[in-house]
């Protein structure tokens, strides 16, 4: 028997197209849209109280600082502190530790018994972030100590402070252009999702049409059936890494992984079987870490560029996504969304593969039935022959 011809319905070419379109997008924004350079020529700073949204050039004035009231464990440790100019108006900045050493004097007078001799008062540049309730809360707890009475409540912080701080240094376009070829190169992986299974279904169809009868033989490759599988976990992998970047960790997601692999499988090798089932779920298994482990990076390298004074690019984020882990004790939380994932997938796992063991009895089954019609058929024409 022929077989049937494949045909690809106009819709999936639309999205193949579209994801082509994409794609292009995507290189162009992340290999060639490059770091944006510090301009020469930019806004002039304002004073930091008076900033109003993220990114605006700052400057703040200073005499005395404290010590540091809280830190960030970025790709460097990088700490906060609260300012004070020569009328006792405090602000905050943000420091890398390597940029301590340049201001230190300013601290030891503050905390010295000195009453003369001050440090000349300095003008410090920067661009605004705007506080967390977190680091608002020990501006708050060590501005009290400091002074020994509660002056600064959550009432009147903005009073005090404004409502950002500056950090040191300039903001950079490389974080905004390397997200944008990101979000291209997602929109490219659903096109293809949606492209594929326009096709696959049409190639179903075609397929279920051309059958005469169930003796038909047909090839099967479960070579090809395991790359099927590999690249259906890995795009389940992909779905899972981009709800859990977003914020949204779902043990259900698991689910879809191993019925991505599953149909990988199904559709690369042209059959269903417990072989087939088995390395699915192996490969759904198998995805879920580095999955895991690349959300978590992508929501670090999110909030890196949102309070550092340089861009740091994500495989900067990448590298130091683990010591992030290690030194604020988040492995525990890593691990439990994993084993959430793992429970949604074994149980998927478990239904597939007892699917598959159905669906093959009932086949073998038919076979045989009308296996045995053909034999009952071919021995009444051998009779009707003999009479005649």
């Amino acid at each position: 028997m022929e077989e049937p011809t494949r045909k690809i319905k106009p819709l999936s070419i639309v999205f193949f197209t579209l994801a082509a379109v994409l794609m292009a997008t995507a290189v162009f924004f992340i290999f060639f849209g490059g770091v944006l350079k510090k301009e020469e020529t930019q806004a002039e700073p304002i004073d930091v109280y008076y900033a109003t949204e993220q990114d605006e050039p700052v400057y703040l004035t200073m005499q005395y600082m404290s010590e540091s009231v809280a830190y960030l464990e970025a790709v460097e440790s990088m700490q906060y502190y609260v300012t004070f100019d020569s009328e006792w108006n405090p602000a905050v900045i943000c420091l890398y530790d390597s940029e301590k050493e340049t201001y230190q004097p300013y601290i030891d007078w503050l905390y010295s018994d000195e009453e003369e001799g001050a440090p000349e008062e300095i003008q410090v540049t920067g661009y605004s972030v705007p506080f967390d309730e977190e680091l608002k809360q020990y501006v708050i707890e060590n501005i009290n100590i400091l002074f020994g009475e509660k002056i600064v409540t959550e009432e009147n912080f903005t009073n005090f402070f404004g409502g950002f701080y500056l950090t040191v240094g300039q903001s950079s376009g490389g974080f905004n252009t390397f997200n944008a070829g990101i979000y291209c190169l997602l929109g490219m992986v659903v096109c293809i999702i949606i492209g594929v299974a326009i096709s696959y279904k049409s190639l179903m169809e075609a397929a279920v049409a051309g059958k005469d009868n169930y003796l038909e033989v047909h090839k099967t490759y479960k070579g090809r059936g395991v790359l099927g599988a590999l690249l259906g976990a890995l795009l389940g992998g992909v779905l899972w890494a981009v709800v859990g970047a977003l914020g949204f960790i779902s043990g259900w997601i698991g689910i879809l992984i191993v019925l991505f692999a599953t149909t990988g499988y199904k559709l690369f090798a042209k059959e269903e079987s417990g072989f087939g089932t088995a390395v699915s779920i192996i490969f759904s298994l198998l995805v879920i870490f580095p999955a895991t482990y690349l959300a978590g990076v992508w929501t670090f390298y999110q909030e890196l560029n949102k309070v550092v004074s340089e861009y740091i690019p994500l495989g900067r984020a990448f590298m130091g996504y683990s010591e992030y882990l290690t030194n604020t004790d988040n492995w525990g939380n890593m691990i439990y969304n994993m084993v959430m994932g793992y429970v949604f997938m074994l149980v998927a796992g478990c239904y597939s593969a007892a699917g598959v063991s159905k669906r093959k009895k009932e086949e073998k089954s038919e076979v045989a039935k009308m296996a045995n019609v053909d034999v009952t058929a071919a021995v009444s024409e051998e009779d009707n022959n003999y009479d005649s």
